[in-house]
Formats: C-alpha cells, sequence, structure tokens
C-alpha cells in the first residue's frame, strides 16, 4: 500500500469523525479548521487553482474530474443530515460550488455577524468551559 493511498484512508477517515457542520453555530470552526484538515491536498479544488475544471476534451479533465469527485465526497461525509437535506439538489456540484453554496447558508455577513458576535462574547460564561484556552478560543 503506497504512501498516499495510506495518506487518503487516513482522511477519509477523519472526514467520517471531525464534528459534523450543523449550521450557522458551527460554521466558523467548521469551514477554518475542519473541513480545511479533511480536504488537505483536495483543497486546492475548493478554493485554488484546480477550483475550476480544464476543457472536458483536456488530457488534464479526468484527474481533475477525480480530485473533485474527493473533495465533494469529503465535504459530503463532513456535513450533518440536517444540512445535507437542505444542499442536497448541490449534490452533483464541483467541490467550489457546494462549498460556496455552504458559505453563503451558514456564513454570516453584515448586521447578522455582527449581531451573533455579540450575542456569542455576552453568552460565554468561563464555567461553560472545561480550560481557559476553550473559552478565550470562543471569544
Amino acid at each position: 500500500m503506497s504512501n498516499t493511498t495510506m495518506s487518503n484512508t487516513a482522511i477519509e477517515k477523519a472526514a467520517l469523525t471531525i464534528t459534523k457542520l450543523e449550521g450557522r453555530k458551527n460554521w466558523i470552526q467548521w469551514s477554518t479548521a475542519n473541513i480545511k484538515l479533511v480536504l488537505d491536498h483536495t483543497w486546492e479544488f475548493v478554493e485554488g487553482g484546480k477550483s475550476s475544471p480544464p476543457q472536458e476534451d483536456s488530457p488534464e479533465f479526468n484527474d481533475w474530474s477525480n480530485g473533485n469527485h474527493a473533495a465533494c465526497q469529503r465535504i459530503w461525509l463532513a456535513l450533518s443530515d440536517k444540512v445535507q437535506d437542505t444542499i442536497f439538489h448541490h449534490f452533483k456540484s464541483p467541490a467550489a460550488m457546494l462549498f460556496k453554496v455552504l458559505k453563503n447558508q451558514y456564513e454570516q455577513s453584515g448586521a447578522s455577524a455582527e449581531f451573533y458576535a455579540t450575542k456569542t462574547y455576552n453568552d460565554t460564561k468561563l464555567c461553560n468551559y472545561d480550560s481557559i484556552t476553550d473559552f478565550l478560543n470562543v471569544l
């Protein structure tokens, strides 16, 4: 078994064990840490040089298609059932589009971002966390 296969197997297992995206409440953690770890080298199909497909008649198209498919699978496995239900019609979309749909749906922006940031700050209590580090990370 090659190192790449072993690495991919470990990454696939990570996709099954990470905290799933539940919605707005865990979008920031999921989108900035969890999914990037799970996607590993396939992150470039979401944001990077491989987010757009080459021409279908191009020799690179098959490699792009396989990598994009792997990225989509990893993203899909990292979603809760509820989130999967809400974006099911994007199931066959490219990884970049799938991530963009999730971002548009769950990332807070403008006034709602300010409201949720203030609410989180005001509701956060040290006694709800195991360590000061966890508490400060939430803040």
